[in-house]
């Protein structure tokens, strides 16, 4: 048996023919607002290698004492594809409301395109991206040649980095 039709309320019914998406998002195609984080949004400081205990930043890469990996003065470094995971625990008040509408459960992945400035190994990769709440997210640099997107990815990444959802949860 097929229904046809879901009534959830006075004036909200779901028929046939008819998709729900999450909060932001028009018809699939995504209509998602862009995330640019800056270097300063890690720990509120310019530079989170200058204050290495800071709860509000983790390089995963660098807590594991992987030689190389670490802060640089504008971004970060990842040695071993392995520990790709990066904690930002100071986004502004903008950010934190984007990555809030564009994240609508806490703790859910959703795939995200990101660009990076100059500098960085790549100008652009794949990144899972979950919101924690109170200006906190997780992410972590994904191989854009993996198509299961399951492989992180070593190499530089400089700031700013402009973080694009898409409707793809991981």
């Amino acid at each position: 048996m097929v229904a046809s039709s879901f009534k959830f309320g006075p004036g909200i019914t779901l028929t046939g023919g008819m998709t729900l998406y999450p909060s932001g998002v028009s018809g699939g195609t995504g209509s998602f607002t862009p995330l640019t984080i800056q270097f300063t949004e890690f720990d509120g400081t310019s530079d989170p290698a200058s204050d290495p205990g800071n709860p509000n930043t983790f390089l995963e890469d660098f807590s594991t004492g992987t030689p190389g990996s670490g802060w640089t003065t504008n971004g970060f470094i990842i040695v071993n594809s392995g520990n790709a995971g990066v904690f930002m625990g100071a986004l502004s008040n903008t950010n934190d409301g984007i990555a809030s509408g564009d994240t609508p459960w806490n703790n859910a992945s959703y795939l995200w395109n990101v660009t990076w400035a100059s500098g960085s190994t790549t100008t652009m990769t794949n990144a899972s991206l979950s919101y924690l709440g109170d200006n906190q997210i997780v992410f972590y640099v994904l191989d854009p040649s993996d198509s299961t997107n399951s492989t992180g990815l070593a190499g530089t990444f400089i700031f700013p980095a402009t973080f694009t959802p898409t409707t793809t949860p991981l």
